[in-house]
């Protein structure tokens, strides 16, 4: 099996005499189309230049949002070995602060207009000395400690248990969480999503994600590059125009575009992120019929660890969510309160963690059929418009401002497999609401939180330490909306 570095470098040394079409980015204000040889060429450029800094196997901070410059930059990091460690700019500087404190990055690469426009996120990333070297305006920009430049090999030999990518799923300020993937375990992966997808080279693909691009390259598919929060119309409008075949997307997303969907090319939809229902399975048969679905049970860790079918999800009455067959090559055991735990060769560890076995946290049980019924969280993860959102990241800012006493997040259900996201706070006594609701809309988190809205209301304590109560913030909320917002 090859490492991730091993696999990247085959990728863009088959597509260096591929004058067709691969890439098509639409997340400019005109869309850009790059055939396979020049996208090699810009990989092998960023490979000189990433080289040249002494750069190769480094640890790099990755800030930048998905396109065709982040795309080849992203190549080339993993061809010449590095560790790449994703991080998203437009979190709160505390989050990538409790998240990057057992990440020790020697770069960072981002584009001109997240560093500028995060500049004190960047000095937190950044040793003291940093020097930037001089890049073309718009593309990715380097930022690097000092080091001395070491050797290059276009096909690296990479150590299969050296780190290749770290993605942060989770975690507070105290302990963050994140899957941690060698060479070994990404390789794994990316072989596992390629064979997922099967023969590519008369797909179009439209995809918003790194860990969907990818493979889609690596399976011969032009992939359509689209905007992350692209507005439903438009996503429907991208898939007729560009005659997608085949579309990633997450179940918010497909609930929100599927009306307006109107193409005879797109042949199967690919779902992940959260389990999809029975409600928006008959919705999907119902709107597109002749369409193949196939919902990904998935996390950082693993990808995939279940597929289910549309024909399985509906034909499943019992309690749960259907999540389909565990794929080959993974493990799966149940511990305390039937919490799925996943071992296999592409099973990352967790960064805080030696073991190699993840347990992810989610209920479950198998039928008898060998098929994985998903039944929930153990712990306060609220999947709220496709972003797993963990209380207590954010709870502390919030409490902290003036005229809240304590404060909560609580996600409210719906039958799609999502969860809308409220903020139960108690105000100090005499406090204005109006103006209270105002400052927590206003706040750090608050900017950074897709809230559906604001309600005020004691919070509930159970236990001899007068916990929250989580398990009734949901009634709290559900018996009181329409009344407060």
């Amino acid at each position: 099996m090859m490492t991730a570095a091993q696999a990247v470098a085959l990728l863009v040394a088959n597509m260096q005499s591929d004058k067709t079409t691969r890439i098509v980015d639409t997340t400019g204000l005109l869309s850009r189309e790059t055939t396979g040889d020049e996208f090699a060429s810009r990989v092998n450029e960023a490979v000189r230049r990433i080289d040249n800094a002494g750069l190769a196997g480094a640890t790099v901070v990755f800030a930048i949002p998905p396109s065709t410059a982040a795309l080849a930059h992203l190549c080339a990091l993993m061809s010449l070995g590095c560790h790449v460690v994703l991080v998203d700019l437009r979190e709160p500087p505390s989050v990538i602060a409790s998240r990057l404190k057992g990440v020790t990055p020697d770069a960072l690469l981002t584009t001109r207009k997240l560093a500028f426009a995060s500049t004190p996120v960047v000095r937190l990333l950044l040793r003291p000395l940093v020097r930037v070297p001089p890049l073309r305006a718009f593309t990715p920009r380097l930022m690097t400690a000092q080091r001395r430049p070491g050797p290059f090999s276009p096909l690296p030999v990479v150590d299969s248990g050296a780190p290749a990518l770290t993605m942060f799923t989770s975690g507070t300020t105290a302990l963050p969480k994140a899957a941690h993937h060698s060479q070994k375990t990404l390789g794994a992966m990316l072989e596992a999503v390629v064979e997922l997808l099967g023969d590519g080279t008369s797909e179009i693909i439209y995809s918003d994600q790194f860990h969907s691009l990818l493979p889609s390259l690596a399976a011969g598919a032009q992939c359509i590059v689209g905007k992350p929060d692209e507005p439903p119309r438009q996503v429907a409008n991208l898939l007729s125009n560009r005659h997608v075949t085949t579309w990633f997307t997450t179940p918010p997303t497909l609930r929100t575009t599927l009306t307006h969907v109107q193409t005879d090319a797109l042949r199967r939809i690919v779902v992940g992120s959260a389990p999809v229902t029975r409600s928006l399975a008959r919705m999907v048969s119902k709107a597109l019929p002749e369409v193949e679905l196939l919902a990904v049970y998935a996390m950082t860790e693993a990808v995939p660890v279940a597929v289910a079918t549309l024909s399985e999800i509906l034909a499943y009455d019992g309690p749960g969510t259907m999540a389909g067959r565990i794929t080959d090559g993974l493990e799966l055991s149940f511990g305390e309160e039937e919490e799925i735990i996943l071992r296999g060769a592409r099973v990352a560890r967790r960064l805080d963690s030696t073991s190699d076995a993840v347990h992810t946290g989610d209920r479950g049980h198998m039928l008898p059929t060998g098929q994985l019924v998903l039944e929930g969280r153990l712990k306060a993860m609220i999947l709220s418009d496709a972003r797993n959102i963990y209380p207590e990241l954010y709870e502390p800012a919030f409490s902290e401002l003036e005229g809240v006493r304590e404060a909560a997040l609580v996600g409210v259900p719906d039958d799609f497999g999502d969860e809308g996201l409220w903020l139960v706070a108690t105000p100090e006594p005499g406090y204005d609401q109006d103006r209270l609701r105002e400052a927590l809309i206003a706040s750090e988190p608050g900017r950074h939180l897709p809230l559906a809205g604001v309600m005020f209301a004691p919070l509930p304590h159970s236990g001899r330490s007068r916990k929250l109560d989580r398990s009734q913030l949901p009634n709290i909320v559900m018996g009181r909306q329409g009344t407060e917002q």
